[in-house]
């Protein structure tokens, strides 16, 4: 018997152990934050000071996926950020959700605390006239959060975190990115787009230099 998985769903994974993030949560806990289910920041983080080391690592992974992914656009750039906290053992959760206007989106984890679930994306094997049940089977995948670990998914992806039952508040930095530059010039000529986004941490870093 021949096994073969289609149409795969790639969420890529990072860990810097170099980032303090005791100085993160720091400088998050003076950020200003609106409730829902949990608390979000309402500024980008990518656009203010005290973040540039941690962004520019972000740029880092985002360019290995570019590369990795052969994407026709000269690069994928962060157009937002924020953050997110849930305080420890208050139940607090992010309800399901897909992030819109981006191509590729980030959670990077400031502390440890409640996993991210990413829902099935083939909806068609839960929503069957017939389903079979499958022993060990679930629509749910589950991340853990670790301090230090990064992770990148295509933004389309549904996704939450359980509860908060930890005796840890959890931090954690999100982002979204657009595709900038000239895009599908080499592949496609009827689908050129010339798009030129706002400058990102490392624009920034690099128009600093003599």
């Amino acid at each position: 018997m021949k096994k073969v998985n289609i149409f795969p769903t790639p969420i890529y994974e990072f860990h810097n152990s170099d980032i303090d993030n005791d100085d993160i949560v720091e400088k998050l806990s003076k950020e200003t934050l609106r409730e829902h289910t949990a608390l979000s920041s309402l500024e980008d983080l990518h656009t203010k000071e005290g973040y540039e080391d941690l962004f520019l690592w972000f740029d880092e992974c985002l360019d290995k996926i570019h590369k990795e992914m052969r994407y026709d656009c000269d690069k994928i750039t962060i157009t937002s950020s924020w953050c997110n906290k849930q305080y420890a053992q208050s139940g607090m959760y992010h309800s399901p959700h897909k992030h819109t206007m981006s191509m590729l989106s980030g959670v990077y984890y400031c502390t440890h605390g409640a996993p991210t679930c990413f829902q099935d994306p083939v909806t068609q094997r839960t929503e069957a006239q017939i389903e079979v049940l499958q022993h060990d089977f679930t629509p749910f995948e589950y991340i853990e959060a670790v301090p230090g670990k990064l992770i990148i998914f295509p933004s389309w992806m549904y996704h939450s975190t359980t509860r908060s039952v930890e005796e840890v508040d959890r931090w954690s930095i999100a982002f979204n990115t657009f595709p900038d530059g000239k895009i599908n010039y080499n592949i496609a000529r009827d689908s050129v787009c010339l798009l030129y986004t706002s400058p990102s941490p490392r624009d920034v870093e690099e128009s600093r230099m003599p």
